[in-house]
């Protein structure tokens, strides 16, 4: 990228006050908390390289980063592209809005989506100009209520709160809405809550991925669900509860819709007199630790205002009373930094940004480390794995002040995460389609199956890639099926500190009932290399199906426990034995038989081949279905 150093203010002042993307280099990472401390639009931190991005205005901001010894450069193509944006969204509209447009799109749509299963529920939309993958606010809305208009059963579209612009005027503004996603028919025998993902996105209106993002995550599951394929989503949605609140900050998404990088909500009697830089910064406005510990803004036009009080913003306030109602209170001393939370603590918060390519969780406001440290970062290194996302505590950038995170775990006792996506706030729609989504959903699933023992379960060895076969190439109604699995304890982003992994002491299955339900049966299965002595294993088991129902779809449940007895998660896979049926017949060489039957063809049939015999006869068993069908033979 083309830098230009700064060596003082006068090197800015052909910007005015025209948004300036800077590359500032550090010693120390208080240097760092103290730019973010004087208002300052920090966009990204990367401790490793040891420099941060953010934006200024003007001279004076300049001065701030300067006098902190800091060595400052202008990211020139990042400046030139925050001062073209607007320009090239308006431009991105009018071609939308044209016919030649509006084909485009629809072609572009039909390639690649997710959401494909859920057939008509799945709707096409224009998208953001410029940037056609991520739904605009509407089409965001009229997508989740299409959902909830065809499942529900499995979907709820909740309203919870109001904007600030629909707040002060009826007219204006959004609603904000909660998609809640579980099968409402099945309720836990015991009379327990379900445990619960709560997810929050587009608090920062200018991270175009996060509500785009959360939605597709929801359609994953439930793609899985509805379509029948996917036994982990479906006993998800049938055990616990995924909430997702998808746009948080509508009426200043909108705004950035125009290609702006507003990141506030659009409170324009925050006392700030310049009206590109109204608003309050929702995630420095909530009440817990509020205004505490300089890591906010007391300034109205800057990026980290905090508000006029805690919780001033009817989106937080919102977003509090939801979340309060949502989960139990787990920890009861909320102003004692150093009081824990049970260590059975059910439920996971997550407040979903970009970018940065991180997993982030408390304490953010202060250095200290929180009680549940060790469950927490267990957590957030596993999540950390799978897109290889650096996983660290909030305060390790800087100190921030009234912050989602800290609220749900401090209030709470709620497991809280903020889940930094990406590598830019626009980001392409071409990275988002073919990597940010599989780099990041899996740790998504992930936490939705630790949802019921978050501070526990990640302790405990991984279960993936569970699948049945059959012990033979012919299946008959009384056949043995093999269940295979990989148990891992090492599956860890360990870039932040190596986390502790243990032998694989046991792995058990269980059928339809899973573990943490009454009269869950666990069945023993072996290491394939005949021993328990790894921190990685491939497991088997086999199972008679003899008294298994045709045409009945199970489940079987997967789950390992280590060395030091720790409990990890569940992997689960379906199984439906089906019906046999007979084929047999004749092979006979040449095209019209002449050549007499045909001894030693190979016949496949789908997955299944047999060999003719010495007057070309074959017979098959296998189960009901359509196949393909080859023969082949010696010299044929």
């Amino acid at each position: 990228r083309k830098l230009e150093y700064i060596k003082s203010t006068k090197d800015v002042r052909k910007y005015g006050q025209d948004m300036i993307v800077v590359r500032a280099e550090f010693q120390m990472r208080d240097q760092v908390t103290f730019v973010a401390q004087s208002g300052r639009d920090i966009w990204n931190v990367d401790q490793d390289e040891g420099y941060f991005t953010a934006a200024i205005h003007g001279r004076r901001e300049a001065r701030v980063l300067l006098r902190n010894n800091l060595t400052v450069a202008i990211d020139v193509e990042e400046t030139n592209f925050v001062k073209e944006a607007p320009t090239k969204s308006k431009m991105a509209a009018a071609i939308m809005s044209s016919s030649v447009g509006r084909e485009n799109i629809g072609q572009m749509k039909a390639t690649g989506s997710q959401g494909r299963k859920l057939g008509n529920g799945f709707l096409e939309y224009q998208g953001i100009p410029g940037y056609s993958c991520y739904h605009t606010v509407e089409e965001t809305y009229e997508q989740a209520a299409r959902l909830a208009e065809d499942y529900p059963d499995l979907v709820e579209w909740v309203d919870v709160g109001d904007s600030w612009e629909k707040t002060n005027d009826s007219t204006k503004g959004y609603d904000i809405f909660v998609l809640k996603l579980t099968h409402s028919d099945i309720q836990p025998a015991d009379g327990e809550d379900k445990p619960k993902l709560f997810l929050s996105c587009a608090i920062h209106a200018r991270e175009y991925t996060t509500a785009e993002f959360c939605l597709r995550f929801g359609m994953h599951l439930l793609d899985g669900y509805v379509s029948g394929n996917d036994a982990d989503s479906t006993w998800i949605l049938d055990h616990h509860e995924v909430h997702l609140m998808l746009i948080t900050n509508p009426d200043g998404r909108k705004k950035a819709e125009e290609g702006t990088f507003w990141r506030k909500n659009t409170n324009n009697k925050n006392g700030c007199s310049s009206s590109n830089h109204i608003g309050v910064d929702l995630n420095r406005n909530f009440a817990y630790k509020w205004k505490c510990c300089s890591g906010s803004s007391r300034y109205a036009c800057a990026s980290t205002y905090r508000g006029s009080s805690a919780a001033s913003e009817p989106e937080v306030q919102a977003l509090q009373n939801y979340v309060a109602d949502v989960f139990p209170d787990q920890r009861l001393n909320d102003n004692n930094l150093t009081s824990p939370t049970n260590k059975n603590a059910t439920g996971i918060a997550i407040d979903v940004h970009s970018y940065g390519q991180a997993i982030i969780w408390p304490w953010g406001h202060i250095k200290k480390e929180a009680p549940e440290h060790i469950g927490l970062q267990t957590l957030g290194r596993k999540m950390g794995y799978f897109g290889s996302y650096k996983p660290e505590q909030g305060s390790t950038s800087y100190q921030a002040d009234g912050v989602s995170g800290d609220h749900y775990y401090g209030t709470l006792g709620v497991a809280a995460y903020a889940l930094e996506l990406g590598t830019e706030f626009f980001e392409k729609c071409d990275y988002f389609e073919s990597t940010l989504l599989s780099d990041n959903i899996p740790a998504l699933v992930y936490a939705a199956k630790v949802a019921r023992t978050p501070y526990l379960t990640p302790a405990g060895p991984e279960v993936h890639g569970v699948s049945v076969s059959y012990l033979s190439s012919l299946v008959r109604e009384d056949e043995f099926i093999t269940v295979t699995a990989e148990v891992d304890d090492t599956r860890y982003n360990n870039v932040r500190g190596v986390e502790p992994s243990q032998n694989i002491a046991s792995c058990n299955y269980y059928i339809d009932i899973p573990p943490w339900m009454d009269g869950a049966i666990a069945i023993p299965m072996s290491a394939l290399d005949g021993n328990f002595d790894s921190t990685s294993e491939t497991v088997q088991a086999s199972i008679d199906t003899s008294t298994f129902s045709v045409g009945t779809r199970y489940t079987i449940f997967v789950q390992a426990t280590d060395d030091d007895g720790n409990v990890g998660a569940v992997s689960a896979v379906f199984f439906e034995k089906k019906k046999i049926q007979k084929i047999e017949g004749t092979i006979f060489s040449g095209a019209t038989g002449q050549g007499g039957p045909l001894q030693d063809g190979t016949v496949t049939i789908g997955a299944y081949s047999t060999q003719t015999d010495t007057s070309g006869k074959y017979s098959f068993q296998i189960p009901d279905g359509s196949y393909n069908s080859t023969i082949q033979a010696p010299s044929h």
